[in-house]
């Protein structure tokens, strides 16, 4: 999931790099320019951290683990459910983390 993450990023960034080098070139706003591509990694890097936790939290090892600790607290695994995660970006992602009861 990661390399095609990765792989329609750089697809997708070639294109809009030649469309912000078209509006800079017509423009010469610099700081358009820089908003621009940083808007862009930011996209990337909140998909990247998407894919990423939903691996964590979908691992074995990984609800092996939360599955022993909620047991030590009289807990146990109902289902999986969708919340929303603000990063450290600004952006919100949606993933399935494990919900116990």
């Amino acid at each position: 999931m990661q390399e095609e993450i990765i792989r329609s990023f750089g697809k997708r960034l070639k294109a809009r790099i030649e469309e912000i080098m078209a509006e800079f070139s017509q423009r010469m706003d610099f700081s358009g320019l820089e908003k621009a591509i940083n808007e862009e990694i930011v996209e990337f890097s909140a998909q990247l951290q998407q894919a990423l936790l939903c691996f964590v939290l979908s691992d074995k090892m990984f609800l092996s683990a939360l599955k022993t600790y909620a047991g030590k607290l009289g807990m146990h695994l109902k289902e999986f459910r969708a919340v929303t995660v603000t990063l450290s970006n600004g952006q919100r992602v949606q993933v399935m983390s494990p919900y116990f009861v």
